[in-house]
């Protein structure tokens, strides 16, 4: 569907791994997956939706290491929701590309094996603020 342009699946019991295909040509802006029983981690291929702009992927089980990196290839993306997930993020390249971003919520990120941070981003006065709120060993 080409011309699909918001998709809302939040709260759906969906199941299994999160995979995009034929998506290349997608005029999806909105893309809602939160609450969802999904699992893995985020593919490369979330890069290929050239026009989105808001990305909910709260409370959907992403395990996994990640590389937020393949969210600033995502030229248009704006909102970004990964909280609420078991996320092991790479923290070498979380602060380079955040300034793209008008709201990015990260709740609760483990930075590695023993150390997770509480953090809040926001856009103040075209600045991205981010709060670390606490962090702990775990």
């Amino acid at each position: 569907m080409p011309s699909l342009s918001e998709l809302y699946l939040d709260q759906n019991q969906l199941t299994g791994p999160l995979q995009f295909q034929n998506i290349s040509s997608s005029q999806l802006n909105t893309l809602r997956l939160s609450g969802n029983k999904l699992d893995g981690s985020v593919p490369r291929s979330i890069a290929n939706f050239t026009k989105l702009q808001w990305l909910y992927l709260s409370s959907i089980n992403l395990k996994d290491k990640m590389e937020l990196n393949i969210f600033f290839q995502v030229k248009e993306l704006q909102f970004l929701d990964l909280s609420v997930n078991n996320l092991l993020v790479s923290k070498g390249n979380i602060n380079s590309s955040l300034h793209k971003f008008s709201y990015l919520l990260l709740i609760c990120l483990r930075i590695d094996n023993w150390t997770s941070y509480w953090v809040f981003c926001h856009l103040k006065k075209d600045n991205l603020v981010c709060e670390k709120f606490w962090s702990a060993l775990t």
